[in-house]
């Protein structure tokens, strides 16, 4: 009789007639089919007392190979039955859940999770309500007063360390601009203000936005090479974002896909994972623990519209308006759970065996109406 224990490095996961290990430290896979006994030996294996070790039958010549294949890709090792190797399954512990009460909130327990606000300025800019899916200078009839932003951040005492990102519709036509520039003056290391290609050569932006020291993303669209090439030697303290729902892609610039009602098969080459990419995606042991309580894309997000209604999800209900405590808003946001705490626990991915190992859903699946986009992706 010999031990068999994983290392502390090594996730288990068992789903129907399939097991799976993954090893955080050699970023190293295996997948195997389970029978009766291999069952077995991966249910004890995932009992915590026991200590990520149980004793393995040598005979039974399909744990004998499992536990060869094991040691020998690194995620675990064999010894003899009485040897222990110090080990203990990688298991996620939580803090005890701290309950908010109906009317108070504390300050330190959900001001830090807050980690940036995106203020969409308003006027008419692209005619696509694709700000449902991203980050997109889409068209609103109203604008955000820069009195209320600044009633917003004083009044939350939003702290200094929170991104701020100002998306303007039409730098051009937004009144009071030269305001909004004065106010984020002293925050200028955590500001980011995005402007649509057609209003880069408005000589404001240069002279006045640049000189305040933001940084600044220029977002383009439906524009070909010659041109981005063109804009890139021109752009040079800017960077700039392709939004593009098409297959052409250019290693020069960052591309943001968009889903157009039609372009499945855009995003399944393009976007989503196949199950060989998630595989070599080389995760932490943090990251895998981090995909199972919140979501890695938007929490901590929080959106502000035009109308002044604020989101963490503008495909769900606001969680209040611009006038609302921003700890209010957080709070509400930790109740409804519209994105940060949403994870991959549909009925399809809870039977897929990757589920423990893919990237948190987006904003694309739900208006795709798609869920565990890896097992369709293949």
């Amino acid at each position: 009789m010999k031990r068999l224990t994983l290392y502390q490095d090594s996730f288990l996961w068992i789903k129907a007639k399939y097991g799976l290990i993954y090893n955080t430290r050699n970023s190293r896979s295996y997948e195997f089919p389970l029978n009766h006994s291999l069952h077995d030996v991966c249910q004890k294996l995932l009992d915590y007392k026991n200590l990520y070790s149980v004793i393995i039958d040598e005979s039974d010549l399909t744990i004998s190979r499992f536990a060869t294949v094991i040691e020998g890709m690194g995620m675990g090792v064999v010894s003899e039955e009485g040897d222990y190797t110090v080990s203990f399954p990688p298991l996620l512990c939580l803090p005890q859940d701290r309950r908010v009460k109906k009317g108070e909130y504390r300050y330190e327990d959900l001001m830090s999770s807050l980690f940036s606000i995106c203020f969409y300025m308003g006027g008419m800019g692209w005619t696509e309500d694709y700000y449902l899916q991203t980050l997109y200078p889409s068209s609103f009839e109203s604008f955000i007063e820069p009195k209320d932003i600044k009633l917003f951040i004083e009044n939350n005492a939003i702290p200094d360390n929170v991104e701020i990102k100002i998306v303007f519709s039409n730098i051009a036509s937004y009144p009071n601009i030269e305001e909004v520039l004065r106010l984020f003056k002293e925050r200028r290391n955590m500001i980011t203000i995005y402007v649509r290609f057609d209003d880069f050569g408005y000589s404001l932006l240069k002279e006045k936005i640049q000189s305040y020291g933001f940084k600044v993303v220029i977002l383009c669209k439906d524009t070909n090479r010659e041109r981005l090439c063109e804009l890139q030697r021109a752009s040079k303290n800017a960077l700039i974002s392709y939004i593009t729902s098409q297959s052409e892609m250019l290693d020069e610039v960052k591309y943001v896909p968009l889903f157009n009602g039609s372009n499945f098969d855009f995003f399944y080459k393009e976007v989503f994972l196949t199950k060989d990419e998630v595989i070599k995606s080389s995760l932490s042991k943090r990251m895998i623990f981090a995909h199972q309580v919140l979501n890695t894309h938007y929490f901590g997000k929080l959106i502000v519209l035009p109308n002044k209604n604020v989101y963490s999800n503008p495909n769900k209900e606001a969680l209040g308006t611009i006038e609302t405590p921003v700890l209010k808003l957080i709070a509400t946001e930790f109740s409804k759970n519209y994105s940060w705490r949403s994870i991959r626990n549909s009925e399809k991915c809870q039977e897929c065996l990757y589920q423990g190992l893919c990237p948190s859903p987006t904003f694309y699946e739900e208006i795709m109406h798609v869920d565990c986009v890896m097992a369709n992706n293949e």
